[in-house]
């Protein structure tokens, strides 16, 4: 086994263990720590993507959907609740998790742009699915939403959007405000407000 030796000479001093200098193990030490946070932060940055990439595919998806439904319709989906398959996968909204009844223990929350006869409309000429999965949670474990929004609001013009949204009952899990300002650079939120909300326009209604 090699001595420890430790030379003090004048004013320097020499600390040598097990064959390397105290000044080497610093510089081993500093390095491991400069190469471990830095696989840490490219960890983050590719996760960060991967839930960038997969919301832009989902809201791709959903957006595709919905086209294809008013094609067939003629009419756009109505407006539901955070989480609820406006009628993609299946004729009739379809809440299979019991989120949220709307007015009259409905799960829709407005009729608006809607014929009155609208159920009987779609029972006959639905052509679907119009996607294969309707995807509830976004990757930031919010919902998505499908909103037909009928009167503008500060941030938001009249017009049918897909929503990036948090838990529409406790407000958890939004999306991160760097993760949102992506969106807004991008021009795919097209509010403009950083307000965890995306909501992705499908068609104005102006």
């Amino acid at each position: 086994m090699k001595n420890r030796i430790i030379r003090i000479a004048n004013c320097g001093f020499t600390l040598r263990i097990g064959g390397f200098t105290f000044t080497e193990l610093i510089v081993v030490v500093s390095i491991i720590a400069v190469l471990t946070s830095a696989s840490i932060m490219g960890a983050i940055n590719i996760s960060q993507h991967a839930r960038r990439v997969r919301a832009r595919d989902d809201v791709q998806a959903l957006i595709h959907g919905v086209l294809q439904y008013q094609i067939d319709m003629g009419f756009f989906p109505p407006d539901v609740w955070s989480g609820i398959d406006p009628g993609l996968t299946q004729p009739l909204p379809n809440n299979p998790y019991g989120f949220y009844p709307g007015p009259g223990g409905g799960i829709w929350t407005n009729d608006a742009g809607l014929p009155s006869n609208w159920q009987d409309i779609v029972n006959e000429r639905w052509n679907g699915p119009y996607i294969e999965h309707f995807p509830q949670f976004t990757p930031w474990k919010g919902l998505y939403d499908y909103n037909y929004w009928p009167t503008p609001s500060a941030c938001h013009p009249h017009g049918i959007y897909i929503g990036i949204q948090p838990m529409a009952d406790t407000g958890a899990n939004s999306i991160p405000a760097v993760d949102e300002q992506y969106f807004i650079d991008e021009q795919i939120d097209v509010d403009g407000c950083n307000n965890r909300y995306v909501q992705v326009l499908i068609q104005s209604l102006d």
